[in-house]
């Protein structure tokens, strides 16, 4: 094995040759940026296009924070026809989002028709406030 030499220096830069310590007091300037440089905690976004992908495929409707299951008392039904015909009855209260569109490995109910695009609706259930005249606050998920 060699035995360890210390680099040499080509040459000198101007601003060396003019004052000797300024090489020194680059270095400590850098120093001092990386001391004074502090993490960045701000969201990515990262984190929540990852949470909100089903089965690789990102979602472009997020549920939003005031998102509830509806009431079971409340009977919330979606009829769906052919026609005339009564094809299926789906109870909406069993999820706070229902998903219409052609992509069937993320929707609820598939609309196969053209002009329809991959995730097309949404119907969602909410909490929402109201205040009454006496200044009373009633919530209700609709």
């Amino acid at each position: 094995m060699l035995p360890y030499r210390k680099p040499r220096r080509s040459s000198l830069t101007e601003l060396e040759k003019m004052n000797p310590t300024a090489s020194d007091a680059n270095t400590t300037a850098t120093i001092d940026d990386a001391q004074k440089q502090k993490p960045n905690y701000a969201p990515t976004g990262l984190l929540a296009a990852e949470a909100n992908t089903v089965n690789g495929i990102a979602l472009k409707y997020h549920e939003p924070p005031e998102a509830r299951k509806a009431s079971p008392r409340d009977a919330w039904r979606l009829y769906v026809f052919k026609g005339s015909e009564l094809l299926e009855t789906v109870h909406l209260s069993e999820r706070s989002c229902w998903l219409f569109g052609r992509e069937r490995a993320v929707i609820d109910f598939a609309t196969d028709h053209p002009s329809c695009s991959k995730q097309h609706a949404v119907i969602q259930f909410r909490f929402v406030e109201k205040k009454n005249e006496f200044g009373d606050r009633e919530g209700r998920v609709r």
